[in-house]
């Protein structure tokens, strides 16, 4: 693969920018076997060259606020199953590709930072997990529009000290194109998300200290195409203390999921009844970072 991108300021407030990516994917895969005495195989090769593009332009309305808009390709490559999903004829699920327009603007001052898009996503050939359990293979579902607005906040209401505050809403359906999905939301794709968190520098004689709070709300989702598995909205809550040791040591306590929240990350079918696996629950760790160099 390959990437180049530019921006031009054309005056000390316009600018207009662009890019491209080249990249070449090649897949194969080769099976045999044989079931109930009946023998099985086939082999197959894929290549696939994509050119991707992007183009933004911003303007600065004032020294501290610039709005922007910007339109940009993307792609997920071909392949094939690690699990055979058909016995003589080996083929490949083709590339995902997906077109996104945004339209933005960010305001920055010494105290405070206000960003907000809204942004529409065409997906094309959208790549989706399907199948029996231990039997799922990826493949093409279709079409889906994804339509949204996200808004972020920062507050540096003191020396050392900023409060952070983030949300989203997300509609993603299959569109008429999908055979399988048409009108159903696309799995893992909240409706909605909002995070909030208090960081702050606390410098000492032996070094900074770190604190943070965070709380986290994550919206309903699904996790199959159908629709049939459902993860309610949940909230979590993490802290953590930094201790900046020397300049290249830094080591930190964390509590994820203080109140030990419990949900669903994955969720399936096994047959007529829907299996579920839930997250790790409350997690209390240490992380030590050195910077030899």
């Amino acid at each position: 693969a390959a990437y180049s991108d530019l921006t031009w300021h054309l005056t000390d407030r316009f600018d207009i920018g662009g890019g491209v990516r080249f990249s070449h994917d090649k897949s194969s895969t080769q099976y045999h076997g044989s079931m109930l005495g009946n023998p099985f195989g086939d082999q197959g090769k894929s290549n696939d060259d994509q050119v991707l593009g992007q183009l933004s332009a911003g303007y600065m309305l004032t020294d501290d606020w610039r709005v922007y808009t910007r339109v940009a390709q993307g792609y997920k490559p071909s392949g094939y199953n690690i699990v055979p999903t058909a016995g003589l004829d080996a083929k490949p699920f083709v590339a995902e590709k997906s077109i996104n327009y945004e339209l933005g603007t960010r305001y920055e001052t010494a105290d405070v930072t206000l960003q907000a898009a809204t942004f529409y996503t065409h997906t094309k050939d959208m790549q989706l997990y399907s199948g029996p359990v231990g039997m799922q293979t990826l493949s093409n579902a279709g079409k889906a529009d994804a339509t949204g607005v996200e808004l972020e906040a920062k507050w540096r209401f003191a020396p050392g000290w900023s409060w952070d505050i983030n949300g989203n809403v997300i509609r993603s359906e299959f569109t008429n194109d999908s055979e399988l999905y048409h009108g159903n939301r696309v799995p893992f794709v909240p409706r909605y998300g909002a995070g909030s968190s208090v960081n702050g520098v606390i410098d000492t004689r032996y070094g900074a200290l770190m604190p943070r709070l965070a709380l986290n709300l994550v919206g309903p989702h699904y996790f199959d195409g159908d629709n049939q598995l459902r993860q309610g909205t949940y909230a979590t809550l993490d802290s953590s203390l930094g201790w900046q040791a020397t300049e290249r040591m830094n080591i930190s306590v964390y509590v994820d999921n203080l109140f030990d929240r419990r949900y669903r990350t994955y969720g399936y079918m096994n047959g007529s009844s829907a299996v579920a696996q839930v997250n790790m629950g409350r997690t209390v760790g240490i992380n030590t970072r050195i910077d030899f160099f």
